[in-house]
């Protein structure tokens, strides 16, 4: 049984051929617009033992005892660590927020 190709799936196959990324998926960096008039965005924000985090900043994050660096970050609308794979000594205070006590 034979199947034609759409439209969509021409250009897919074309782009993938080419090397290039496929139509509607390309690569580019999303830019945030202005919300409208009477509107805002949400105010999306990561916490560290009720310190405080906003998102793209890093914290030094203890956790099984085991202190990594992470970073905040968005995910499905919603905030979330992400581990950048550097290990840290709970409080340090240069660009990484201190670890309170339990």
């Amino acid at each position: 049984m034979k199947r034609k190709l759409t439209a969509f799936g021409t250009a897919l196959l074309a782009s993938a051929l080419l090397g290039q990324a496929p139509p509607g998926l390309a690569a580019d960096v999303f830019v945030r617009t202005e919300p409208a008039a009477g509107h805002a965005y949400p105010d999306y924000f990561c916490t560290n033992r009720g310190v405080r985090v906003d998102v793209e900043e890093l914290s030094c994050l203890t956790v099984d005892g085991r202190s990594f660096e992470a970073k905040c970050d968005i995910s499905l609308n919603n905030p979330m660590w992400r581990a950048t794979g550097n290990a840290c000594e709970p409080g340090i205070t240069s660009e990484i927020h201190a670890v309170l006590p339990n």
